[in-house]
């Protein structure tokens, strides 16, 4: 069975097929030919985003990013040059803690040992990859292009580490979910919630079982570095995925997108990077502006939801009323 959720939480691909002559001792270096260092498109009509209309541009991409805009930009030579009279191009928005349709596997709890629980039902599986889960396609984007929103990264937050986040476009021609993945693999997501299942069902275990499940990634890192530098009189340790994944993490390779909100939970994401070695980048951040000197000085991103709950009660101070910040002893 599969449990649907809808969870919350760039670069447009051209297709091309180049003809090149490669000379025969390096023909065998590629499976099919190299991308342009670049793409120009001239001539085109962009709509800005005050609705004004702007024709006769030129658009320079490099590495996925616009390196170049304006009527008459001179067009690189290592670039591949596309006819754009026929395209308009319009502002987008890239939302990094977005919402797409997931469709997860169901976890079987029936005859699970609390003491001993497999990892799926401790919501720890570092190895899936969202991007493998995703069924909605381009027609299921529809309400996001509306609103602006071109692209999205993606957080699964239904465990502790329940895999790794993905970033997607929303394109309105994709006929299978796999054409919206932009980054398959772009880190892993973890959080401080416990087990349903039993073990690590509290905040301490939750705590000890990351450093737990580190410690014994870092020794299955070292096994296969001694395998890998002399099999001789060895036997091939077992490949885990899972700690393939967090072998990424601890060594820098991939961030950890950390969802935490309050600040006691963001000192806590502090504090374990510190131990572990992990690049942390907060998602959430609810009260990250209790914290905000720390995370300046460690260059620590934050992706904040702007989705702010709303006041359980509120009403307008009257004259003479005290104002929040201006009471006494700077409450």
């Amino acid at each position: 069975m599969m449990l649907k959720r809808l969870f919350r939480h760039r670069r447009t691909g051209l297709g091309l097929f180049l003809a090149l002559a490669i000379p025969a001792s390096l023909a065998a270096q590629y499976q099919e030919p190299p991308p342009p260092a670049a793409y120009a498109l001239e001539n085109v009509t962009v709509v800005h985003a005050d609705g004004r209309e702007e024709a006769g541009v030129n658009v320079v991409v490099r590495r996925g990013f616009i390196e170049a805009m304006g009527p008459g930009i001179p067009i690189p030579p290592d670039a591949e040059l596309l006819e754009g009279e026929s395209l308009r191009l319009y502002p987008g928005m890239v939302d990094a803690f977005g919402a797409a349709e997931v469709e997860w596997p169901e976890v079987r709890r029936q005859g699970v040992l609390a003491w001993d629980p497999p990892r799926d039902a401790q919501g720890f599986t570092p190895n899936r990859r969202v991007a493998d889960y995703l069924s909605g396609t381009g027609a299921d984007g529809r309400d996001q292009r509306r609103a602006g929103i071109i692209a999205a990264g993606i957080h699964p937050d239904w465990g502790m580490a329940s895999g790794q986040s993905a970033t997607v476009l929303f394109r309105k021609r994709a006929e299978t979910p796999w054409k919206l993945v932009a980054q398959p693999s772009i880190g892993l997501s973890f959080t401080f919630r416990s087990s349903r299942s039993g073990y690590p069902g509290s905040l301490f275990a939750v705590i000890a079982h990351f450093r737990q499940m580190f410690e014994d990634a870092g020794r299955y890192q070292l096994l296969m570095a001694e395998y890998r530098a002399d099999p001789t009189g060895l036997t091939l340790p077992a490949w885990d995925p899972d700690f393939e994944a967090l072998g990424k993490a601890a060594s820098g390779e991939w961030p950890v997108y950390f969802q935490a909100d309050d600040d006691e939970e963001i000192r806590r994401v502090l504090a374990l990077a510190d131990e572990i070695g992990f690049r942390p980048v907060l998602v959430g951040g609810e009260e990250a502006w209790q914290v905000a000197d720390q995370l300046a000085a460690r260059d620590i991103p934050v992706l904040v939801s702007v989705a702010f709950p709303a006041p359980r009660e509120w009403e307008a101070p009257g004259p003479g009323d005290p104002v929040p910040g201006n009471m006494p002893g700077g409450g």
